[in-house]
């Protein structure tokens, strides 16, 4: 006689308990999505979010008659609604992607529109060496589209370095398109 024999019945019941469970599992989540939350307490698209930013420039001076080189920051400021920011940044978490990537992608995209728009830049600098958005901007906007509903966070893994992930949720997959 084998131990890991199951009697038809047993079967059976095994059998229907997992059918319950994946529809108590399909109800669940048919029921998080559909769960309404108090918007009123969130931002809305079209509210505007101001990402603080700094830009990292070497200022050229003139001192004892030779040309002096000098590295200066300069902070400011972009505006742009939770829609553009959920828009650019939503793609990238179609897979997992660490903070850092939500970040690096941030920085790349708010140095592309200061590039394009001159008035932005101090009046000493043609050119800046690097810009970076404040540590509080991807916080902001991570913990906004998580409260939303619309991304979850995931384990860290060890190429993560510890540090979480960010993915779209079936709501924020059909935001995005």
């Amino acid at each position: 006689m084998r131990a890991n024999t199951i009697s038809p019945e047993a079967e059976q019941q095994i059998s229907t308990l997992q059918a319950q469970l994946l529809s108590v599992s399909s109800d669940l989540a048919k029921a998080r999505e559909r769960k309404q939350l108090p918007t009123d307490e969130f931002a809305q698209g079209k509210d505007i979010y101001t990402i603080v930013f700094d830009l990292q420039y070497t200022r050229a001076s003139q001192k004892n008659g030779h040309r002096v080189e000098e590295e200066a920051t300069w902070r400011s400021t972009i505006s742009k609604s939770w829609d553009e920011l959920f828009g650019h940044l939503g793609p990238t978490m179609l897979t997992p992607a660490p903070t850092s990537k939500l970040d690096s992608e941030l920085d790349d995209w708010i140095d592309w529109e200061v590039k394009s728009d001159k008035r932005r830049r101090p009046w000493d600098f043609d050119s800046y060496d690097r810009l970076r958005t404040t540590a509080d901007a991807i916080d902001d906007i991570t913990l906004q589209c998580y409260a939303l509903g619309v991304t979850e966070d995931i384990a860290p893994t060890r190429e993560d370095k510890h540090e979480p992930s960010w993915t779209l949720t079936s709501l924020g997959r059909r935001q995005l398109v």
